[in-house]
């Protein structure tokens, strides 16, 4: 029987491996071309490797939809690899780069997969410790007790 835990540990080895392929695709797409998704005051960006956050401080409710979806080619620009913050006429600006969404995701991802991977017959199921030739029924590096089938 699988635990709630056991699940969501599952769930979300899964979702970091889907979210670092969605970065490692943005990437290269982000150089060809520019992606904008604007939401009420604030914009989101993809370009140049970056992913650009500006909220703006003057409310154009009035006259732009409150949500909008651009793509369009890319403009000429090398790709940015430190992240950058500003204001600018009472506009926040972010700029962060793709690699950092990978880093943040990948690491725990790794570790979550590496946490999980099972050890072969034989050897001690909490450390890994080899038990071929123990007969105490109690794991040496770890104290975990063992069955021992004879």
């Amino acid at each position: 029987m699988k635990t709630r835990t056991h699940r969501l540990r599952r769930f979300a080895k899964w979702a970091g491996v889907v979210l670092c392929v969605l970065v490692l695709v943005a990437w290269p797409v982000s150089l060809k071309r520019r992606t904008l998704i604007c939401v009420y005051r604030t914009q989101v960006s993809l370009k140049a490797g970056v992913v650009a956050v500006v909220r703006w401080k003057k409310d154009f409710s009035d006259r732009e939809p409150w949500f909008r979806y651009i793509v369009m080619p890319k403009r000429t620009s090398s790709p940015r690899w430190r992240p950058r913050f500003w204001t600018s006429m009472g506009n926040a600006n972010v700029e962060i780069p793709l690699y950092i969404f990978l880093i943040v995701v990948a690491v725990p991802t790794i570790v979550l997969w590496r946490r999980d991977r099972r050890h072969p017959p034989g050897h001690c199921q909490r450390c890994g410790y080899d038990l071929t030739l123990n007969e105490s029924g109690v794991c040496p590096e770890c104290g975990m007790r063992i069955v021992i089938d004879t």
